[in-house]
């Protein structure tokens, strides 16, 4: 069976779901608006382009952090994945930290660069940047050793063994990096936004939660979703080539 027929299955399962959760009163309102609700409100949304503002801070965020996690993740990881030693040395040294829920840190950068876009900017970039330097470490360090010693035999030069070998080989495995990468980068910028900021998708989220809104509140949430998707829906189909 078509694996997006099973996805589109699915996904109108759990639209039903929720409209006969709602429709049967099961949920109060106030915590689980109906599909109807949530609909118009992102209708409304929309056509008032007030959410462009908040989407650009968010986006733009998560933008540069993500640079920022990418650039440091494949420095590191093309560094270290070829040196067994290093790899041994800073591997699990960089598991391990993964492994702690660094969310613990986020009141050490809000006390260092306040409650600004910089504090989120910092925060999700230093999250983003371990998928990437773990998926890139163990890409170059799985790559077959006959692959290289084919292009060494050849005559290929450093650069021409990482252009041509090294890092064709181990693409699909930093993708699946790329990808891990910005769903955390994302995830944590928008957290970031909910827990202390005055603009952002996240800081919309917050506030009309508190101010009981939420039909509103579950239309911003699906305007996150929506981006990361669509961005995550790119890493796929970049994976896949």
């Amino acid at each position: 069976m078509n694996s997006r027929l099973v996805q589109a299955g699915f996904l109108l399962a759990a639209l039903l779901a929720w409209w006969a959760a709602t429709a049967a009163q099961l949920v109060a309102p106030l915590f689980l608006p109906p599909p109807g609700a949530v609909w118009h409100a992102f209708l409304h949304v929309v056509a008032a382009r007030g959410f462009t503002a908040d989407l650009a801070t968010t986006l733009s965020s998560v933008a540069l952090a993500w640079a920022i996690a990418v650039g440091c993740g494949l420095l590191v990881g093309a560094l270290v994945g070829r040196a067994r030693f290093a790899r041994e040395v800073v591997e699990p040294l960089l598991s391990g930290t993964f492994a702690v829920p660094l969310i613990i840190f986020y009141p050490l950068v809000l006390f260092m660069l306040g409650i600004g876009v910089a504090s989120k900017i910092a925060f999700a970039a230093f999250y983003g940047f371990f998928p990437v330097a773990l998926h890139t470490i163990a890409a170059f360090a799985t790559v077959e050793a006959r692959f290289v010693l084919y292009a060494v035999t050849l005559g290929a030069s450093r650069m021409a063994l990482f252009r041509r070998v090294l890092l064709p080989a181990a693409m699909p495995e930093i993708v699946a990096g790329l990808r891990v990468s910005f769903v955390v980068t994302a995830s944590s910028v928008v957290a970031g936004e909910m827990i202390s900021s005055l603009t952002g998708l996240g800081h919309q989220i917050t506030f009309l939660a508190e101010t009981l809104e939420p039909a509103s509140m579950f239309a911003y949430i699906a305007l996150v979703i929506l981006a990361t998707v669509a961005v995550n829906a790119v890493l796929s189909r970049l994976g896949r080539r």
